[in-house]
This record gives structure tokens, C-alpha cells and sequence, in this order.
């Protein structure tokens, strides 16, 4: 649920999206259009058919919230019809949707955090530290006769425990067909404010462009590292994990036990450790899980190697 304050604040955001349709017959502007669709969504519908059912479906206060059109001659705002919303959610222009869409969500959370640490000294930017960028297909992209959906990369916040923080998408970019995700990541992370954060990856990107870009605009990384990175997942391997102290975490529920292990490894000219080369790291980590399932005792065990940076 989003407050009549919030929704007015995304409409101002979708207003600023530009209006591909011809202006002449225009009887519905671009940014209520948009509102008005994207608060469908929020409320569950999945459909073309399903927005133009609720948006029929709304009293006038909330089509006056949304900037619906106002029919001088009979004193009310119109409910646009699906065909409409449909058009014109068809012809705009899907990254600027989603630039617009995020400073909206990224303004909203600045202004819940700012509320929650009025007073506090702390940092208040209402983003938290950690930011994860990763690939996603869309539900509901796939055809019917086969192959791959629409494929976007998203840089979405991390779950920090901290209030309207959690799960805040910054940003998307789509993922043409012929590319890879490696290719839009800097066009993804321009839009977003990386000084002082924490920016973590999968393995796919651990690349050192990344690691330069990351690090030429003042953000740290947490990158993990593969058997595909063979040179460099041979030197972390090699590193004298058996001397590094361990710190261990136990944790039960959901029908299992866990138990985590972490080990931290600095880089450089340290204790004639094994020379990693890879842009700005600073340490080598390890993480260990062990799953004990209490149903059947089945036991299972994952290890991953990793990269942490300083900015």
C-alpha cells in the first residue's frame, strides 16, 4: 500500500518519463497513464485487462490523486480505458520507466529513513551500504514455442535489518538479446550513488573492469570467485586456509541446522602468502555452510571463495 502523499510523488516522477504518442488526440497525460497503471500493479493486477478493471473500478478521489483527466462539462475525473494505458505502456520507452521508478522509490525510502534518524548524527542518504547487482527473466516473457525471455539487470539494496531499506530496486537495465549482463553493468550502476557503499556480485562479474570502475567511483566490492576465474580461483585455493582462524556461527530453525564458517585472508606481501592478482583486492575470504536437515539427517556442504575491496 502506498499513502496518497506517495502516490502523488510517483506521479510527479512518471510525468518526467517523455510521451512517445503523437500529441494530437492526446486526451490522457502520459504520467497519469503510468500512475495509474503502476498502482494497479501494486494492488495485484497482472493483466492489461486486470488494470483496466481497477482502474475503472476507483472512486474519484483517488483519480484526482492519480491526475486522471477532469471532464470540466461534467464536474468528474474519467477513468481511461485498458486500450489506452495498453498503447501507450507498449510505445514507452522501458529504461526510462524504470530510471523514473526507481528515483521515486530511491526519493521515498530517503524520506522514511530521514523520518526514523531525525536527530541522529548518523548518515541519513536513506541508502544502506551494501548494494547487489544480478539478472533476473521476467515472470511471464517466455514464449510459448520456446527460448528465453526478457532479461534485465537490476541493482537492488541488500537486507540490512534497518526500516525502508530492504529489498529498494535502484535500478534496471535490459539485457538485449546477443549481450551479456557483463556489458550493461556500468550503464546500470552510473544512475546510482556508489561513494561508501558495498557493492557484491556473483561470479559472472567478477571481472577487473568491474573492479576499477567500482573503485574509480569510490564504492568497495565483495565479488565471489569460481572455477570459471581459473588462475584466480587457483591462487585463492592455494592460499593456507588450515593457519587462518576460523570464526563459526550456529543457527537452527526451518527444520535444519546450520553452521557457517568465514575466514578472512589479507593480500599483499603478508606471511609469504601466494601473490593474488586482481584489481584493488584487499583480502581473500572463505565461507563454509554445513546443513544438517532434522527430518531425514541428510547433511550437506557448500564452500565459497571471495574477494573484498576497500574504496
Amino acid at each position: 500500500m502506498i499513502t496518497p502523499e506517495q502516490a502523488a510523488d510517483l506521479r510527479d516522477c512518471l510525468a518526467l518519463v517523455p510521451d512517445p504518442r503523437d500529441r494530437r488526440g492526446v486526451r490522457h497525460s502520459a504520467g497519469s497513464l503510468l500512475t495509474l497503471a503502476a498502482a494497479a500493479v501494486l494492488a495485484g493486477a497482472r493483466s492489461f485487462a486486470a488494470i483496466g478493471e481497477w482502474i475503472a473500478d476507483l472512486p474519484q478521489r483517488v483519480l484526482a490523486i492519480m491526475g486522471a483527466r477532469l471532464d470540466a462539462c461534467q464536474d468528474r475525473y474519467v477513468a481511461p480505458e485498458e486500450s489506452t494505458v495498453r498503447r501507450l505502456a507498449q510505445q514507452v520507452d522501458g529504461d526510462l520507466l524504470d530510471a523514473a521508478i526507481s528515483a521515486w522509490l530511491r526519493a521515498d525510502t530517503t524520506s522514511q529513513t530521514g523520518d526514523d534518524h531525525a536527530g541522529d548524527s548518523a548518515d541519513t542518504d536513506g541508502l544502506p551500504a551494501a548494494v547487489a547487482i544480478d539478472g533476473k527473466s521476467l515472470r511471464g516473457t517466455y514464449p510459448r514455442a520456446g527460448g528465453t525471455g526478457v532479461q534485465v539487470l537490476a541493482a537492488i539494496t541488500h537486507t540490512t535489518g534497518q526500516p525502508h531499506t530492504e529489498g529498494i530496486v535502484l535500478g534496471q537495465r535490459l539485457v538485449t538479446t546477443g549481450t551479456s549482463e557483463i556489458a550493461w553493468v556500468q550503464s546500470l550502476l552510473d544512475q546510482v550513488d556508489l561513494t561508501g557503499k558495498v557493492v557484491t556480485a556473483d561470479a559472472l562479474h567478477t571481472v577487473a573492469d568491474h573492479a576499477r570502475y567500482l573503485h574509480r567511483r569510490g564504492a568497495c566490492y565483495v565479488f565471489i570467485v569460481k572455477e570459471n576465474q581459473h588462475q584466480l580461483f587457483e591462487q585463492l585455493d592455494a592460499l593456507p586456509w588450515h593457519d587462518i582462524p576460523i570464526c563459526t556461527r550456529d543457527e537452527t530453525g526451518h527444520g535444519r541446522t546450520e553452521r557457517r564458517t568465514i575466514q578472512l585472508a589479507p593480500l599483499g606481501d603478508y606471511l609469504g602468502y601466494p601473490r593474488v592478482e586482481f584489481p584493488h583486492a584487499t583480502h581473500a575470504l572463505l565461507i563454509e555452510r554445513y546443513t544438517t536437515q532434522h527430518s531425514t539427517g541428510k547433511r550437506s556442504a557448500y564452500a565459497e571463495l571471495g574477494l573484498p575491496s576497500s574504496a
